[in-house]
């Protein structure tokens, strides 16, 4: 059995409307909390290419790679059983919204919103990733 890093990527996905930043926000599979899109980074993908392929599978997100930039990191603890959590750091990358599919991979395994970055905030649990939210306000 192959054994994973303990990296992951995730992508903040983001539009303007209105003289305001708006992120996308999906559920996790297991407990449907609010979270960014993120996934584990493969030994042959930088963590902004496995950024972006999670933003596609999890929200469908189709960015401009382009203008994608690391902007941080965030902590919290990944369940990998009942008895089971591993500490793990999370890459944050920024990418612009190009478009919102709506036919997606896990399009049925998760919920996808749109949201004001202070409203982000409110919906998701880890400290750490409240604090990073609050930098791209």
């Amino acid at each position: 059995m192959k054994k994973r890093k303990k990296k992951q990527a995730a992508a903040l996905c983001f539009v303007k409307e209105g003289g305001k930043k708006k992120v996308v926000l999906v559920t996790s599979r297991e407990n449907k909390r609010w979270i960014l899109p993120k996934g584990w980074i493969e030994d042959d993908l930088s963590g902004a290419e496995a950024a972006v392929i999670e933003a596609y599978e999890e929200a469908g997100v189709v960015t401009r790679k382009k203008e994608i930039k690391k902007i941080g990191k965030y902590k919290y603890k990944k369940r990998l059983s009942k008895k089971r959590e591993i500490p793990l750091n999370v890459s944050v990358y920024s990418m612009p919204v190009e478009r919102l599919k709506t036919s997606f991979k896990e399009r049925h395994q998760r919920k996808r919103k749109l949201v004001e970055v202070k409203e982000a905030i409110k919906m998701v649990n880890e400290e750490s990733l409240k604090e990073l939210l609050l930098s791209v306000v």
